[in-house]
């Protein structure tokens, strides 16, 4: 039999031994077919959580079967965790453990792709900075907590505001004096089309952010993104916001 045959038989067959002795298959696609079979052992499972290629691995996070879940949660390699945060039947007591997972890839991974308005919330207090910074680029993430965000101790979760299409008018021209310079300047190098922020940076007291102005000014140096764009980013925001409810 060619790999793909044998990959169908395994995920097709009911037998636990046939499962146990595909699992040691030398095709990964064999493997990744045990690894997503309901029938397959949790002893199995738990050697393919630790397969040597990924697919395995993933294969173990996809497995509908509930104690599949357990042993992916359990897994020493957080990537299998990571693809864990892609299932789209977490119950809250899975989504808890995500939110307290070590890792914070998975974590980050947890809010892009999370439905839920409270683990949103949740998040955006994460102790993390990089956790925090990716929440002004999740369609979902309510306004008040772009606000927060916006005020955040990190200037690197400011500058993630500032640089998100989310920032409103008010939050643009707070952030635009804001006390740390990396956050000036990430705001005229995102609209540096904008006049207005060009005539309240070019006399900045941090020298990079007043050579910069000035270099827009001469023509030397590219714009950052146009009234236009920023407008349209915000059209497909509230596109996203609204397909990802239905």
């Amino acid at each position: 039999m060619r790999p793909n045959e044998i990959a169908l038989f395994a995920e097709q067959s009911t037998d636990p031994d046939e499962l146990r002795e595909l699992s040691t298959s030398r095709f990964t696609a064999v493997r990744t077919a045990v690894a997503r079979n309901v029938c397959t052992p949790d002893d199995v499972l738990e050697l393919l959580v630790e397969d040597r290629h990924h697919l395995p691995r993933y294969g173990v996070a996809e497995n509908p079967k509930p104690s599949a879940l357990e042993v992916a949660l359990g897994a020493a390699n957080s990537s299998v965790r990571v693809a864990v945060t892609r299932r789209q039947d977490l119950t809250p007591e899975v989504v808890e453990r995500l939110i307290q997972d070590p890792e914070r890839h998975v974590r980050t991974n947890l809010a892009l792709l999370t439905r839920n308005e409270k683990v949103l919330r949740t998040l955006a207090l994460d102790p993390d900075n990089q956790v925090r910074s990716v929440l002004p680029r999740v369609a979902l993430t309510p306004d008040d907590v772009i606000e927060a965000l916006s005020h955040d101790s990190d200037r690197m979760v400011r500058c993630s505001v500032a640089t998100s299409y989310r920032a409103s008018e008010e939050q643009l021209q707070r952030l635009l004096r804001d006390k740390s310079a990396t956050v000036r300047d990430c705001v005229v190098r995102w609209y540096s089309r904008r006049s207005d922020v060009l005539e309240a940076l070019e006399n900045d007291p941090d020298p990079h952010i007043a050579r910069f102005v000035a270099t827009v000014r001469d023509g030397r140096a590219k714009h950052g993104v146009s009234d236009t764009v920023v407008t349209d980013a915000l059209a497909r925001h509230r596109h996203r916001s609204i397909a990802r409810l239905m």
